[in-house]
């Protein structure tokens, strides 16, 4: 069993010395990721302005307007679920990939893009489509549910950077297996960070962005001793 003293303490040994290139990877992740944010925000602001458009506007345009704001809406959700599933997906794994093999003593941020890579980027792609699919549709169950999934699956992107052809039920039962029994403790390790957050947050948000490095390697740490919990023989990529 696992403690998360263990891994924070030595997720801190990996850091130690490459701190910033690790915040640089994590900043670029993030950029990226954040696109698919970026593009609800601007949905957000423009059906809370076409309310206020349509209150202004007589009623001859209403359907005019309503049909170009459906039609804004509907491009910004397509780009935004497009965007996660071919850039932001295969960069999170890429950033997995990095932290668990900083254990190793490599570090090279062109790692961060080693999921596009010929011949296991579409594997990556599927597998991680697939993996959201699943614990969306396990959402809709209510909450719980897809909180339990979503740790549930939580090692497949760490999987995936060893082994980026497995097939996708593969990728699942192993992460499955992985986690079983230890979801709620992965639930408190999440949680144990919350002061850090807060803490970052106080400067108006920045903050929150030096913690990343340590919360990633924290998690690289956990897959390295869940691995070895079962016994997961990788195949090296």
């Amino acid at each position: 069993m696992w403690e998360r003293s263990e891994l924070k303490a030595d997720a801190k040994v990996d850091l130690k010395g490459f701190y910033w290139l690790s915040f640089v990877v994590c900043l670029i992740a993030g950029i990226l990721g954040g696109a698919t944010s970026g593009a609800s925000s601007s949905v957000s602001f423009l059906t809370t302005s076409g309310d206020s458009v349509f209150s202004e506007t007589s009623n001859v345009f209403s359907p005019l307007l309503a049909t170009i704001l459906g039609v804004v809406f509907l491009f910004a959700f397509v780009f935004a679920v497009l965007f996660t599933a071919f850039v932001t997906n295969p960069v999170s794994v890429g950033k997995c990939r990095f932290f668990v093999h900083m254990n190793a003593d490599e570090r090279d941020i062109a790692t961060l893009f080693s999921a596009f890579r010929k011949g296991s980027y579409i594997s990556v792609v599927k597998t991680m489509i697939l993996t959201d699919l699943f614990i969306f549709l396990w959402s809709l169950l209510f909450i719980i549910p897809g909180i339990v999934k979503s740790y549930s699956y939580r090692m497949v992107p760490y999987i995936l950077t060893e082994n980026p052809n497995l097939h996708y039920k593969e990728a699942l039962e192993i992460s499955r297996d992985m986690t079983k029994g230890v979801k709620f403790d992965m639930f408190i390790l999440d949680l144990s960070f919350i002061g850090w957050y807060l803490l970052g947050a106080m400067a108006f948000g920045i903050g929150t962005l030096f913690v990343s490095p340590y919360v990633e390697a924290t998690w690289a740490q956990l897959y390295l001793r869940l691995r070895e919990r079962i016994n997961y023989n990788t195949i090296p990529a």
